[in-house]
């Protein structure tokens, strides 16, 4: 059979997984094409996904902060539909050109909705199934996919375990077609290398990952963060970025780098005490099955990964904090690496990831098509 993987292209989380059913698929003799945009398609194309196509752009707005702005990005909405539409014209030659069987859509309703006018099968990943806009006060559960979509795959845990309820309120109607798989991650804590601290410092000390790539310009935020970081002699720090621009600086205590590949980011999450990031569910999703505390810190204006974070912190799994009280990380620090009861809490996540394996689960209900 032969499928077409379409994936958002804002951020790394929707790319990373969606590669990570598609190399299975691979593995038990699937024919799979890839088709992104912006961070999703560099993604991809660094990680080697092959056949890759690019496909428009989905625009939305985001400040300087790297805070979302709904507001600028609705008065936007004659280019982000004449977007959609070359959107579609380009995923109909894709489709036509592979000969496409099956479309997969991670959250990218444009291959969807050209699934549905080719008369293609669609199955959609999404762990987000209500649309909360705490700005302007309003909630939404997008209803159309029932009409739109075969069957919608959700990459969090099947209920009593569900870790973001919030974001599935769904009607029962659209219940129907959705399956609850767990975590989709790219990899098993077993199936990577382990690394020793002192391969990557020669003091050994309490090593904590930053994880700080955002859209647009926001890694600016984290300039006067790093410079303090350097400061703290008592730890490691282990730091990416996210530009463009191809870099690595190592300091006493810390490790620098604009881009690491996926499987230098496990290494490096494996043998970390700590994570602090931004709270993609995807990056969540790694750090439980690892079993890594997490401080998340949530792109501003940004739903889902406030959401998300909320979530988290009610869980004991690690704590949220706003990215206008960055100073209160240092002193977070210390409390977070010796939390006994976060640590347990994690314990029980990390043996439910592994009861459900959400790549597995995925491959299971895309047999069926």
């Amino acid at each position: 059979m032969k499928v077409l993987i379409s994936c958002a292209g804002i951020g790394n989380g929707h790319a990373s997984r969606s590669l990570a059913i598609g190399k299975k698929l691979e593995e038990i003799g699937f024919s799979v094409t890839y088709a992104s945009y912006a961070d999703g398609y560099r993604f991809l194309k660094r990680e080697g996904a092959k056949p890759l196509y690019k496909i428009p752009k989905w625009y939305m707005v985001f400040e300087p902060d790297g805070s979302f702005n709904l507001l600028k990005t609705i008065l936007t909405s004659k280019t982000l539909l004449i977007n959609f539409f070359k959107q579609l014209r380009r995923l109909r030659k894709i489709v036509e050109r592979e000969k496409i069987d099956l479309i997969i859509s991670d959250t990218e309703i444009s291959s969807a909705a050209t699934a549905k006018l080719r008369k293609i099968p669609c199955i959609f990943l999404t762990n987000w199934l209500r649309v909360k806009l705490p700005t302007f006060r309003l909630n939404f559960s997008p209803s159309f996919l029932e009409d739109l979509v075969d069957k919608i795959i959700v990459p969090d845990f099947p209920r009593p375990y569900t870790l973001v309820k919030e974001n599935l309120k769904i009607p029962k109607e659209t219940l129907k077609k959705v399956s609850f798989v767990g975590p989709i991650t790219r990899k098993k804590p077993i199936e990577v290398e382990t690394i020793e601290k002192y391969e990557i410092f020669p003091e050994e000390k309490p090593l904590v990952f930053f994880s700080i790539t955002g859209p647009g310009s926001s890694v600016n935020i984290w300039k006067n963060l790093v410079n303090k970081l350097k400061l703290v002699i008592t730890k490691n720090f282990i730091v990416t970025v996210g530009l463009k621009k191809l870099f690595k600086k190592k300091y006493s205590n810390m490790v620098v780098s604009s881009w690491i590949s996926a499987e230098e980011r496990y290494k490096l999450l494996k043998v970390s005490d700590l994570l602090v990031s931004r709270a993609g569910f995807g990056t969540i999703s790694d750090a439980l099955a690892f079993g890594k505390k997490m401080i998340l810190i949530p792109q501003p204006n940004q739903p889902e990964q406030i959401t998300n974070a909320h979530s988290v912190q009610k869980r004991g799994l690690g704590i949220m904090v706003s990215q206008t009280e960055l100073e209160s990380l240092f002193s977070l620090l210390d409390c977070m690496l010796t939390d006994k009861n976060i640590e347990k809490n994690l314990r029980k996540y990390r043996k439910l990831c592994e009861r459900y394996d959400g790549v597995k689960r995925s491959i299971d209900v895309i047999k069926h098509f």
